[in-house]
């Protein structure tokens, strides 16, 4: 994906159990199941990360799904050996979702929160010799990633849709390696859905 988001903001690493997570506090925390954690790159590795919250089951089990593929959302998540709150992942889930519609529909609904998120972002200066821009703006934590990303689909003007076959948001357009046109979230999927119609 050739989106707009900086290479160095693609840098940005995000640590999660390779032993994976389970259920813990009568499904309202998910924790670590191993003692160590691997780092990897997020943001250059899922293009389409805010698609896959706002698509995740708003269930504990949708949530734990969504932790042991991609990690905990906050630092709580990943320092705290209580875990990352269910609650926290399923409300970012609601209200990407719920921002996602809107801006299909053209229209804010009454529904989406109306008090500001915080979303943290570290400023990187760089070296104006070997870079466009002089600084770059990196996520504190996966949530504020996804933010990020979202937000630079949506100023990309991407057309940001649910794919016919699996309904996961997607971005679609130029900069993002999917037409402008696509209706399914990858080739894979557009296969799928035609065999399945014949």
């Amino acid at each position: 994906m050739a989106s707009t988001i900086s290479p160095v903001s693609r840098e940005f690493t995000w640590s999660r159990d390779p032993e994976g997570y389970g259920l813990s506090d009568t499904g309202k925390k998910v924790v670590r199941s191993g003692k160590k954690l691997e780092t990897y790159k997020p943001l250059e590795l899922h293009e389409n990360l805010f698609g896959e919250l706002a698509s995740t089951r708003q269930t504990p089990d949708g949530v734990l799904n969504f932790v042991k593929k991609f990690g905990p959302l906050t630092l709580e998540g990943i320092q705290s050996a209580e875990g990352e709150e269910v609650a926290v992942v399923i409300e970012a889930a609601q209200t990407i979702s719920q921002l996602l519609l809107a801006n299909k529909r053209k229209q804010i609904p009454s529904t989406l929160p109306s008090r500001p998120r915080t979303v943290h972002l570290n400023v990187r200066i760089l070296d104006p010799a070997s870079h466009q821009h002089p600084f770059t703006l990196v996520p504190e934590t996966l949530l504020d990633a996804i933010w990020l990303q979202l937000a630079d689909a949506l100023s990309a003007n991407a057309e940001i849709r649910q794919c016919s076959q699996c309904w996961l948001w997607f971005s679609a357009g130029r900069g993002f390696g999917r037409r402008q046109d696509a209706k399914f979230c990858s080739a894979e999927h557009r296969i799928l859905f035609n065999n399945r119609k014949r």
